[in-house]
Formats: C-alpha cells, structure tokens, sequence
C-alpha cells in the first residue's frame, strides 16, 4: 500500500471508529474447554472471559449467556456444548451448539444473553442485528404443529415472539419455512411466510435492521449453502412498541431489543403411557450488534475520502 492510499484508509478507519461501529459480538472465540458439555446439572459454562459461553458482564453484554425452560420434566435434557470440529461456514471457528431430547409433554426451552449500550453502540438508536444459524437435527419438526423455532430481540425474561421486538419464527409443519413477525405494538402481530425452507444441515445468515424510534425493522435472510434468500419490502412492526412493556411487565427501554432469544419448542409425540422421545440440535455463531450511521456520518465519510483523493490527483498532476 502506498502512503497516499494507506492515508486515505487510515482516514475511513478513523472516521469509522469515530461514529460508533464498533460491534457487541459473540463469536465463542475466548472458549478453552472446546467439547465440554454444560447441561441441566452444570449450567453455568465457562466463566473466566466475555466472548464465551457461559462469559462474563462485558462489551456490551450485561452478563453471560443464560438457559431458560418451561419443564422441570426429569426426562427433559437441554445441551450447550462449543466445538469447532464442523463450523457454520468454511474455515475454522468456535460456534455454539444448542441440544435437547426430551419425552415432555411440550418442552420450551431457551439461551439468551442481555445486552446494554455502551460507548460505540445506543440501543435506542437504530442498529444492526446479524448471526447465523444452522438446523443440526430437524426431529422436532416429526412430531407435531407445536414444535417450533424462535429468535427474537426482547426485553429480559421475553421468551415469546409477542414480548419481543423483532421477531422471527417457523412456519409449517414437518416441512418448515422461516417466518418474520409483523407486530402491532402491543404484544400481537402477524408472523408472514417467506418460503425459505429451513434444510437441516444448511447455514442461513440473518440481517436485522432495526430502528426503535419507528418500532419498525427490516430483515434479510439467506440460505449460504443454496443462495436462496428473502429480503422484507416494507417495515415490519415491532410485537411490543418501544414505549411498552412485555407480558412479564419488563419495559423494553426505547431500545431494538435488550436481549437476543434463541427458542426451540419440541412437541411430544406417542401415547402418555408410551411418549417417542423427540430431539433438537441447532449451531449458532458470529451474532453482531452494530449502530446503523446516521446519513450525515456516511457523507462525512465519503467528503473525506473525496478530498484525500483529489489532494492526491492535484499532487500527481503538479508532479507530472
């Protein structure tokens, strides 16, 4: 790189970190005990630095990640285990996988980590939600219409796609699509179909613009491994509007969201006296919350670049 290029570059850098790009993330990259498996008995993960499970209070995260369930069922199990053995997308990598097995009833059961803003990102300015996602076991998709997936930005304790602020969930029966949720502000909405089949194995990316002045987001979702994708055309509501509460009375704080929800739901199938065991395994990685720049920053940015430029065309020119 020559100086006047590299001056150009360091120039966007610092206008860059100057408006707030700095990301939150969770890549799992700071986990040592790559294979231990924390469960119901051991839930608390690994403990000794922030980009971890379970992680500590940090970047933008308020504490580590957390399990919540609606089953104290015995026969109940739920998984979180970081590997690196077979990551989301090529290369090498720590990602978190999600599992359970389970012969309740209809066992609900959740990880979610709390979010605060901090000095690079305000979460009651628009932001940047984006993860990816990979189905490993699609079983609970065999036993019956109440098993589902849900992710969602909520308040604390919003494990349900009508206490949240975006929304995204599955649609269909053994055969299921990615739905988004087009709330109405007060703890409703409608979940919309995109057609984009969830394949057990596949990798899908997921881009979530959301602005919590207007309650509204835009999503974009894409399959990495087939290149199929759905973009929203229009603002999608938010299920609670940003000046309300969710069900369990928590106020959502003016912001996009003050907690990411990775939810599964696995309905029961056989007989009371004879339950088929039903399993859940899912991978997730690479979740980033980012600041959308104000239209202003952008064209600062672009004027300085331009003047750089033109200062580097005039020096060659008078060069020559």
């Amino acid at each position: 790189m020559n100086k006047a290029t590299h001056c150009i570059a360091s120039t966007l850098a610092l206008a860059v970190t100057s408006t707030g790009h700095a990301a939150i993330f969770a890549g799992f990259d700071d986990q040592t005990d790559i294979g231990t498996t924390y469960g119901t008995a051991n839930d608390t993960g690994q403990q000794t630095a922030v980009d971890q499970y379970g992680g500590i209070a940090g970047d933008g995260w308020t504490g580590g990640w957390n399990t919540w369930t609606g089953s104290g069922d015995p026969n109940y199990t739920r998984e979180k285990t970081v590997l690196n053995a077979d990551p989301l997308v090529g290369g090498s990598g720590n990602y978190l996988r999600i599992a359970s097995t389970s012969t309740s009833t209809s066992p609900r059961w959740a990880v979610y980590r709390d979010l605060t803003s901090t000095s690079s990102i305000d979460l009651t300015q628009p932001g940047t939600v984006s993860f990816l996602y990979r189905l490993d076991d699609a079983s609970l998709f065999q036993t019956g219409g109440s098993s589902f997936i849900q992710i969602l930005g909520g308040a604390r304790w919003g494990f349900n796609r009508d206490e949240a602020t975006w929304a995204i969930a599955s649609v269909g029966g053994a055969s299921r699509t990615w739905g988004v949720n087009d709330g109405n502000g007060l703890g409703g909405g409608t979940v919309t179909d995109t057609g984009l089949e969830i394949i057990e194995g596949d990798t899908f990316s997921f881009v979530i613009d959301a602005d919590p002045i207007a309650s509204t987001y835009e999503i974009s979702i894409t399959n990495l491994d087939t290149g199929d994708s759905f973009t929203s055309t229009s603002p999608l509501g938010f299920a609670e509007s940003q000046a309300g509460n969710n069900a369990q009375g928590d106020p959502l704080g003016n912001t996009f969201g003050e907690s990411i929800w990775f939810v599964q739901q696995a309905f029961r199938a056989g007989t009371e006296a004879e339950p088929i065991a039903n399993t859940f395994a899912a991978s997730i990685d690479s979740i980033s919350i980012t600041p959308i720049p104000e239209p202003a920053s952008v064209v600062l940015i672009g004027m300085g670049a331009f003047t750089l430029l033109s200062r580097r065309r005039r020096r060659f020119t008078f060069d020559g």
